[in-house]
């Protein structure tokens, strides 16, 4: 770590040389979902409609806001430790879908059905040019 900072103290004083600045080589945490499209059609969902359940499931929703003076200040709800759900926690979870006219009861599938869930890392750096 401080041969780094000695590295970076020297590349910051050189003509020519922009944003100087470690990086982090492991990505951030992330838990990642990765729909069964056969499955998830056969239950009337889409991959785009079942990933935005999920993320409001694990991130929560911003459902309304406060007003203080001029100044709105957005209220999220969540779910109790959602983000602290492993994803075999997560795979216990399940979805209600819509069934068909016929039955008319609604089901209840378990994520596992629908998903595969896997901890991963995002990027750490997302580097761009021209902005």
């Amino acid at each position: 770590m401080e041969l780094a900072k000695k590295v970076r103290g020297v590349l910051q004083t050189t003509p020519g040389i922009a944003d100087a600045q470690p990086l982090q080589e492991d990505g951030l945490p992330e838990i990642q979902f990765t729909p069964h499209s056969l499955l998830t059609s056969q239950y009337g969902l889409t991959n785009d409609v079942l990933l935005n359940q999920l993320a409001i499931w694990v991130q929560g929703d911003v459902s309304n806001s406060l007003s203080l003076g001029d100044e709105q200040i957005p209220i999220r709800v969540r779910l109790r430790n959602a983000r602290e759900n492993t994803p075999a926690q997560l795979a216990r979870h399940g979805i209600v879908v819509k069934s068909n006219a016929r039955s008319g009861a609604d089901a209840f599938v378990p994520l596992s059905n629908l998903v595969t869930i896997k901890s991963g890392a995002g990027a750490s750096v997302i580097n761009r040019e021209n902005r």
